[in-house]
C-alpha cells in the first residue's frame, strides 16, 4: 500500500470544517454576553461626573415621567421607579455609593457607624452634631427612632 500525501489545501479545508463545527456548538449570543459582562464588570459610573468647582449656578430641570403620587418613598402607594433618584437628591443619605459600588459614610450626617453582634446584631450610628435637615433643624436620634417606628410594621396607619 502506498502513502497518501495531503496538500496544504486539504489541511486548510479540514481546519475550516472543524472550526465551523465547533462554533456551532456554542450559543449564538455567548460572545455578546461575555463582552457585555466584561463591560459591566469594568463600568464604574453611568453618569457624566464633573468636578463641582466646574459647575455654574443656575436652574436645574429634573426630567420626570409623571408627578410622584405622594413624595413618600417609604409608603406602598408612594413609590415610582423614578423616586429613588429624586429622594437621593434632597433627603439625607447616611451612606454614599461610590463608583465601584462600595458604600462609605456620609460625614455630613454621621461621624461613624459600627455593627456589633453579641447574639443580636446592633448598628450604632454616631450622628454628626452639625447635621441638619433642609429646614435647618438639627438631625437627632429621635428622628431615626420615629422613622423606625413608622417603618417597622407595628402601626397600621403607615402603609409600608
Amino acid at each position: 500500500m502506498g502513502r497518501r500525501r495531503y496538500g496544504v489545501g486539504a489541511l486548510i479545508g479540514v481546519a475550516v470544517t472543524v472550526t465551523l463545527v465547533l462554533s456551532g456548538c456554542g450559543s449564538a449570543d455567548s460572545g455578546n454576553q461575555l463582552q457585555n459582562s466584561n463591560q459591566l464588570a469594568h463600568k464604574t459610573e453611568d453618569i457624566n461626573p464633573r468636578d463641582p468647582s466646574t459647575l455654574v449656578d443656575g436652574n436645574f430641570v429634573w426630567p420626570m415621567d409623571q408627578w410622584e403620587p405622594n413624595y413618600n418613598g417609604n409608603e406602598v402607594d408612594g413609590g415610582d421607579e423614578g423616586e429613588p433618584d429624586l429622594f437621593d437628591a434632597y433627603l439625607p443619605r447616611f451612606f454614599l455609593i461610590q463608583p465601584d459600588s462600595s458604600a462609605v459614610i456620609n460625614h455630613d450626617y454621621l461621624t461613624s457607624a459600627t455593627v456589633t453582634d453579641n447574639g443580636q446584631q446592633v448598628v450604632t450610628y454616631n450622628i454628626n452634631p452639625k447635621a441638619k435637615w433642609s429646614n435647618g433643624d438639627p438631625l437627632i436620634w429621635s428622628d431615626l427612632k420615629t422613622q423606625w417606628l413608622a417603618l417597622n410594621g407595628s402601626n397600621p396607619a403607615f402603609e409600608v
